[in-house]
């Protein structure tokens, strides 16, 4: 229970840091103000992160990690190949678009990561890079995807979506289903897939 707590604290601490982030800039934001949005003392802060470096490193980890996530849920699903890459991207594409303000703080602030930051975002994009790779070769063993380098159609994949959320605007013109539709569809293009229809209702 205390764990679970726990928990729960630290999320809401990146929450709201993430949403400061976000409006302010990591160096506009500090722990002060952290502390103050969440109607909470430094120390309390500090029981859970060593400072405010500690704070965004958790933002990026929970970024990449939910991508992983996604995919990982995506090839979970039964269907084809095709289907599962349609889902993921509709997915992706639908999350960056409800959290983008998350997105955007990752793409804005890569430059205050510290090292260790940087080693792990690393670390995690290598993940994600080498499962959707698996997953593309999965579908060209399955005769279903027709491309010559998987490992370099996985890094268009993953460059997709990325900057949805610096243009998307909710009153724009475009509705998030239309966008994931188009997104998932340009994905199977990508690879070589059968007709995106039919990918995505199997």
């Amino acid at each position: 229970m205390k764990e679970e707590l726990n928990r729960y604290k630290r999320a809401r601490i990146v929450e709201e840091a993430s949403r400061l982030f976000y409006e302010r800039g990591f160096t506009g934001t500090t722990l002060d103000a952290i502390a103050e949005r969440l109607e909470v003392t430094k120390p309390f802060i500090y029981q859970f992160f060593d400072g405010k470096h500690a704070i965004l490193a958790a933002v990026v980890d929970r970024e990449i990690t939910r991508v992983i996530e996604l995919l990982d849920a995506a090839q979970a699903r039964a269907g084809s190949v095709a289907g599962q890459l349609y889902y993921f991207v509709d997915t992706w594409v639908r999350e960056n678009i409800e959290f983008r303000m998350i997105a955007v703080i990752f793409w804005q602030e890569h430059h205050h990561f510290s090292a260790e930051t940087q080693r792990e975002t690393s670390r995690l994009q290598k993940v994600l890079n080498r499962r959707l790779t698996a997953l593309i070769e999965r579908g060209i063993a399955s005769g279903e995807f027709d491309v010559d380098n998987p490992r370099l159609a996985a890094y268009a994949l993953t460059g997709l979506a990325q900057w949805i959320p610096r243009w998307y605007r909710s009153e724009g013109e475009f509705a998030a289903d239309e966008v994931a539709d188009y997104f998932a569809r340009q994905a199977l293009r990508i690879v070589g897939a059968p007709p995106p229809a039919a990918a995505a209702a199997s």
